[in-house]
């Protein structure tokens, strides 16, 4: 019971931080002060539902402050569907962590739909050129 209820405020408290970015026009400079705390507990949840939401509002909306909870959360997800979803949220947000790690998942995850979306996502990424040049700094 204590589960469901808990599960069921987040995904409230996720629900309205959804609602007030889109009457904000998706401007994340204003987000509700709960909005990235919630996401980050979200995106750990056992709800996969909860989780793949918070993994794609964290990408959509290129939340910078999530690049740590969504590395952190690649490296102990077993589900592939849920990797994929963490790794194009990252390369979303384009954070240089966020790629590394998603880099990090390519080399050693077996072969695959992970290892290649993953091997996709780091070739778009660094075929840029500015990307490039600042992985030779």
């Amino acid at each position: 019971m204590k589960k469901t209820l808990t599960t069921l405020v987040l995904t409230l408290a996720l629900t309205l931080t959804l609602g007030y970015m889109n009457v904000l026009g998706q401007n994340t400079d204003r987000l509700h002060k709960n909005g990235i705390p919630n996401l980050k507990q979200a995106v750990q949840s056992e709800n996969t539902g909860l989780k793949k939401s918070a993994i794609y509002m964290a990408g959509k909306y290129k939340i910078a402050e999530m690049v740590e909870p969504l590395v952190n959360q690649l490296a102990k997800e077993d589900d592939d569907n849920v990797k994929v979803l963490i790794a194009l949220s990252l390369y979303e947000i384009g954070d240089e962590k966020g790629i590394d790690a998603i880099q990090d998942l390519a080399y050693r995850e077996n072969p695959g739909r992970v290892k290649r979306m993953t091997e996709a996502l780091v070739y778009e990424y660094y075929k840029d050129e500015d990307n490039l040049t600042a992985l030779a700094k």
